[in-house]
């Protein structure tokens, strides 16, 4: 399997504290990154898919302890970043993902999951339902 990023020197930190934010909305991804900085992580944002996976090229992709990711996105979307990343990446190389997306059909969730998702949220988010979905992802201890 083909491992790609930049610098392949570069190990990814023990602690990585800071969350890839991939939505073409621009208020969606204010949200997530004012939620997400309240509670000590760093954000990086990404607006379609090739700008997230230049994101996880620059780095090592575990320099990011969790992707949230949107689905519905322009130039490439959510699904096919998840297609790509399963290329480029060995499965332990990818951060746990959340994608956040307003589909929520069955087989439509069962198949992201089968991609390697991590958990699943819905438009509009519930951000205490985000919290609790960041605990269970990242065995978050509460600070808050």
């Amino acid at each position: 399997m083909k491992i790609f990023y930049q610098n392949r020197e570069k190990k990814p930190p023990e602690n990585p504290s800071e969350i890839l934010v991939v939505d073409d909305n621009e208020q969606i991804r204010k949200n997530f990154r004012l939620f997400f900085e309240k509670l000590g992580y760093k954000v990086r944002e990404a607006d379609n898919g090739i700008t997230a996976l230049k994101r996880l090229t620059e780095n090592h992709p575990r320099h990011y302890c969790m992707i949230v990711l949107d689905l519905v996105m322009p130039k490439m979307s959510g699904m096919d970043l998840l297609l790509k990343m399963k290329e480029l990446y060995r499965e332990n190389e990818i951060p746990p993902i959340l994608v956040c997306s307003c589909h929520s059909e069955v087989p439509f969730v069962d198949e992201i999951f089968s991609l390697g998702v991590h958990d699943y949220i819905t438009k509009p988010v519930n951000f205490i339902a985000l919290l609790q979905k960041l605990k269970s992802m990242l065995h978050f201890k509460e600070a808050v």
